[in-house]
């Protein structure tokens, strides 16, 4: 799996799945932090494998997944007036 995979989103870190996808068998992948949980991701096909529990990725720094812009307060201050 390389970084430049184009399922495996920025920021995430490959990982080693604890046991075959189900859907496809692959047996590397890659993790990230979403909502708080450590979610792991098929390499193969990109499909949730399973939610990594703590102890699994104890010692290993998981970047939080990126959050989408908003606009701020100033930008829509005057946008539902008429």
């Amino acid at each position: 799996m390389s970084e430049d995979d184009p399922l495996r989103p920025p920021g995430s870190i490959a990982w080693k799945l604890r046991r075959p996808c189900a859907a496809c068998g692959g047996a590397e992948g890659w993790i990230r932090r979403r909502s708080g949980q450590d979610t792991v991701y098929c390499g193969s096909c990109g499909r949730h494998a399973y939610n990594a529990p703590r102890i699994e990725t104890l010692g290993v720094r998981i970047p939080a997944a990126p959050t989408e812009e908003r606009p701020g307060i100033a930008e829509t201050a005057g946008l539902f007036d008429e």
